[in-house]
């Protein structure tokens, strides 16, 4: 695992930080741990309970469906978009032979941060 915490955020960059994750069930915990410690000094507006059980889910979900030919990584990002956090999380994406028909944990993301009030998620493939 690698993390990266961006000390200066400001307008014209607003990320706040990031980690790098191996796709392997521990990962999991770890991204969970790290980014509980990694926000709790930009006291977000939404619940940090909330947002490690989003970022917990959205780790599962990358590890659990990404998929390549070549070794690969979890790579989650979170930024200040006003008074919400927004979190981006990249991984590969399915083989050309898999069809994708609705984003594994997008509604499941989408609800906590809409009952956490504030905030939005993201998947990149």
């Amino acid at each position: 695992m690698a993390y990266m915490i961006d000390r200066y955020p400001s307008e014209e960059s607003p990320r706040l930080g990031a980690m790098t994750l191996h796709p392997v069930a521990e990962s999991v915990p770890r991204a969970r741990r790290w980014f509980r410690k990694f926000i709790a000094p930009y006291n977000p507006a939404c619940s940090v309970d909330d947002c490690a059980l989003m970022i917990s889910e959205l780790v599962t979900n990358a590890i659990a469906y990404g998929r390549s030919d070549d070794p690969w990584l979890v790579r989650v990002e979170w930024f200040r978009e006003g008074t919400s956090l927004r979190v981006d999380l990249h991984n590969p994406g399915f083989p050309a032979n898999v069809r994708l028909r609705h984003p594994p944990g997008a509604s499941l993301a989408s609800g906590v941060l809409r009952r956490a009030g504030a905030g939005r998620a993201a998947l990149h493939r």
